[in-house]
């Protein structure tokens, strides 16, 4: 786009267009590369001197793979100081846009760890420099999907980990508040971090922004999810990562049968996908011998999603462990081997691991062969834990009166 002429473009600096053009210009692809960069500075063009550079591939490799001139005067800050000479806000936009856009394609074709990080290095640059909620959220989509591609390890919290704490689930959420964007940016985003995480093999992480688009779709009918295929991957998505992994994310996961996105698998004509959903539903709130059942009758639906049968055995027992916990407050070894399908010298070793998991509480009374509850996570809560509280509450009281009652009688015998 041909835009008219700025006058305060030649006032960046004392010939630094001309530096940057003779800095870019060693490797640039286009033989006229020059004389068209000249013709912009000439005609006071910033947004088609910016275009021309990011047009030629070979100058706009050079920014990344020379990096600094001789004077010690960035490129790539001056190529971005250009955009404060674009006199149309729109365009200074899209041209930050563009920039991010350039450098991105070129991401999968790098092959040294040192010219990928100075790319995502730009981008970070670019992305602390505009203010605008749209661009940082769109930039910060770009920044990570790029580093997922061209140098992972900074997106990590160990280690070098850069981007470590700009990639935190609850810092994101806060930002994207923050720049008040629309549903299809925060989606947008948030699937580029969920891939970036599953590139560098996080899946907490991973889970927890598979999560959070899942909570996205709160507010959708049913019936539209179903229809939409986005919708339906993330809720698949989001499934899959709480039946392999229910315990570290048991809170932010107990919730899930109830949102509209992953209620849409259950009445979907996907036979897998109603699996999925019913497989699930036994994580959240079934116990062990409700799995037993559901992996008897669809012996393919684990190694379809890639879900450790040895993995979900265990949880199934921590987590149907904990359901026996909920319900009483002793426990007999004997009912935990029964419950559990276990061996009863096994026990202690289950509840150990319970415990380690942060689900459960609890004391054992080897002597007497009994497990004591002290604090436990409660699966499902419905009209039969409503019951349970009940009855643990009258106790309290008759306790509590039978403690006030021997108090008196005291006090009225001195």
């Amino acid at each position: 786009m041909i835009t008219g002429p700025s006058s305060t473009l030649v006032n960046i600096a004392e010939n630094a267009e001309m530096r940057l053009i003779e800095l870019l210009s060693r490797k640039a692809s286009n033989q006229t590369f020059v004389q068209d960069c000249e013709n912009c500075i000439a005609n006071a063009q910033a947004s088609n001197l910016i275009r021309t550079i990011l047009l030629d591939e070979g100058a706009l490799r050079s920014l990344w793979e020379v990096g600094v001139g001789s004077d010690g005067i960035s490129a790539f800050a001056l190529l971005l100081a250009l955009l404060d000479r674009v006199e149309d806000a729109a365009d200074e936009s899209l041209l930050a846009m563009e920039i991010a856009s350039a450098i991105g394609k070129q991401a999968s074709s790098v092959n040294s760890e040192k010219y990928a990080k100075r790319m995502v290095g730009m981008l970070c640059f670019l992305y602390n420099l505009r203010c605008n909620g749209l661009e940082k959220c769109r930039l910060l989509g770009q920044i990570v999907t790029v580093a997922s591609i061209a140098c992972p390890n900074i997106l990590t919290e160990e280690g070098n980990g850069e981007l470590g704490s700009l990639l935190l689930p609850q810092t994101i959420s806060a930002n994207m508040n923050f720049w008040d964007v629309d549903m299809t940016e925060k989606r947008s985003l948030l699937s580029a971090l969920a891939r970036a995480m599953e590139a560098i093999g996080n899946d907490k992480y991973k889970q927890k922004f598979w999560l959070l688009l899942l909570e996205t779709f709160s507010n959708d009918a049913v019936e539209t999810i179903a229809k939409d295929a986005a919708a339906i991957e993330v809720a698949q998505n989001a499934t899959v990562g709480a039946i392999r992994d229910p315990i570290s994310l048991f809170q932010e996961q107990r919730g899930m049968l109830d949102l509209p996105a992953v209620t849409a698998l259950k009445g979907s004509s996907d036979t897998n996908q109603t699996h999925l959903y019913n497989l699930l539903s036994i994580f959240l709130s079934g116990k062990l011998d409700d799995f037993f059942t559901f992996t008897k009758e669809h012996a393919n639906i684990l190694s379809q999603y890639d879900i450790s049968m040895e993995d979900a055995t265990k949880n199934i027992r921590i987590l149907s462990l904990c359901s026996l916990a909920a319900e009483h407050n002793e426990i007999p070894y004997s009912v935990i081997a029964s419950t559990l399908e276990i061996d009863p010298s096994e026990v202690e070793s289950w509840v150990i691991t319970a415990g380690a998991s942060g689900l459960l509480v609890a004391r054992m009374d080897q002597l007497e062969q009994v497990v004591m509850v002290e604090k436990c996570v409660v699966r499902h809560f419905g009209i039969e834990q409503w019951k349970v509280l009940q009855e643990r509450l009258n106790s309290w009281k008759k306790n509590v009166k039978t403690v006030l009652d021997g108090l008196k009688s005291k006090e009225l015998v001195a």
